[in-house]
C-alpha cells in the first residue's frame, strides 16, 4: 500500500453512480462547485475521500492511499490508515470533516507556495515503514575508521541514529562514538557528505551533501563540532534543514569524522566556504533506514546547543 501523495487522479468519482440513493449531505458533496476553490487535481480526491469517510467505504484504505487530499485528512483527523478496519472502523462524521476544510486549505497553500493549476505533492516517504513506524522514519550509521587511515589518527567506531517525523518534522539525531584518546580535547567536525560509497574514503564519498548550492557552514548535514569526553563522544542534536524523506533525503549518504575542527566558513581561503578546513576524513559510515528498536533502547543523550552548527 502506497501512503504517500500522487500528482496524478486515477480515481473515478462516487459521484456518478446515479441509481444509489444519496442523503442530503452527499447530495451536497456531489456538487461540483462545492470543490472549485481547489487547484485542480485536489477537487476530485477530496470530494470522493470525503463520501468515503462519510459512507465508511470498505475500500478507504485504498482511496486514502492513491489520493493527495486523502492523506491530508487522514492526518488532520490523525488517523493512521494502516489501522483502519473497514466500514465502521473509522468513527466520524462529515460535519468534522467540514470543520477542518479551511485547514487542509491552509496546508495545501503551504505545500504548493500559491494555488495553481499544478496540484501540491507531499514528500515521498520510505515504505512501508512510514505506515509501520506510525509516520516517523528511523536510519543509523555505523562509524567505522577510514579505510586510508593516517597512523597517528585514533581508531573512531560507533553510531548516529536518526529520527524524523513525517512529513515536517526535525531531524533528531544521537551520536555515540568511541575510540579516541582519554586526554584528547581536540574538537573535531562532522558533516554529511554527498555519496555513500566508502570504498577509497575522502574521495569516494564526494563534497558535503549541499542540494540548495550554499556557502558552507549552512548545507544541510552540517552537524558541527565535538569533543570527546574521556574518550566518547555522545550528544543529542536536531538539524532542521536535514531529511529522511522526498527528493532532498539523507538515506544512503555518508556521515564523516573530520580529523580537525571545523572553521564554520570564518576561515580566509575558498575551502572554508567548501568544508571548513575540516582535514582529513577520519572515520565513516553510510546512513540507512532501520528499525525503531535501536532509537528505543538509547538513553537520552546531552543536548548540543545550536542546532549543530558549532
Amino acid at each position: 500500500m502506497q501512503v504517500t501523495a500522487s500528482c496524478t487522479n486515477t480515481l473515478d468519482s462516487p459521484c456518478l453512480d446515479a441509481e444509489e440513493q444519496k442523503t442530503p449531505l452527499e447530495s451536497f458533496l456531489c456538487k461540483k462547485d462545492v470543490f472549485a476553490v481547489l487547484p485542480t487535481g485536489y477537487g476530485l480526491d477530496f470530494q470522493a475521500t470525503s463520501l468515503a469517510l462519510w459512507k465508511g467505504k470498505p475500500d478507504l484504505r485504498e482511496l486514502v492511499s492513491r489520493t493527495n487530499s486523502g492523506l491530508a485528512i487522514a492526518l488532520a483527523l490523525n488517523w493512521h490508515p494502516v489501522h483502519a478496519g473497514g466500514k465502521g472502523a473509522l468513527k466520524i462524521n462529515m460535519e468534522k470533516v467540514i470543520l477542518i476544510f479551511p485547514l487542509i486549505l491552509l496546508a495545501l497553500h503551504i505545500q504548493g507556495g500559491e494555488f495553481s493549476k499544478y496540484p501540491a505533492c507531499l514528500p515521498e516517504a520510505p515504505q512501508p515503514e512510514v505506515v509501520e513506524f506510525d509516520n516517523t522514519i528511523y536510519a543509523t550509521c555505523e562509524v567505522t575508521p577510514s579505510p586510508n587511515l593516517p597512523r597517528n589518527q585514533p581508531k573512531i567506531f560507533g553510531q548516529i541514529l536518526f529520527k524524523q517525523l513525517f512529513p515536517n518534522g526535525d531531524l533528531e539525531v544521537k551520536i555515540n562514538l568511541r575510540g579516541l584518546p582519554a586526554t584528547d580535547r581536540q574538537e573535531r567536525a562532522m558533516h554529511i557528505h554527498q555519496y555513500g560509497d566508502l570504498s577509497q574514503g575522502c574521495i569516494t564519498v564526494g563534497p558535503h551533501y549541499n542540494p540548495n548550492g550554499v556557502d558552507h557552514p549552512h548545507h544541510p548535514g552540517d552537524l558541527g563540532n565535538f569533543a570527546s569526553e574521556r574518550g566518547v563522544i555522545r550528544q543529542f542534536l536536531t538539524l532542521p534543514d536535514a531529511k529522511l524523506f522526498g527528493p532532498y533525503s539523507i538515506l544512503g549518504r555518508a556521515v564523516v569524522v573530520h580529523e580537525k575542527e571545523d572553521d564554520l566558513g570564518m576561515g580566509s581561503d575558498e575551502e572554508s566556504k567548501l568544508s571548513g578546513n575540516a582535514g582529513e576524513i577520519i572515520a565513516l559510515g553510510v546512513i540507512g533506514i532501520t528499525t525503531p528498536s535501536l532509537w528505543e533502547k538509547t538513553e537520552p543523550f546531552p543536548k548540543k546547543p545550536c542546532g549543530g552548527r558549532h
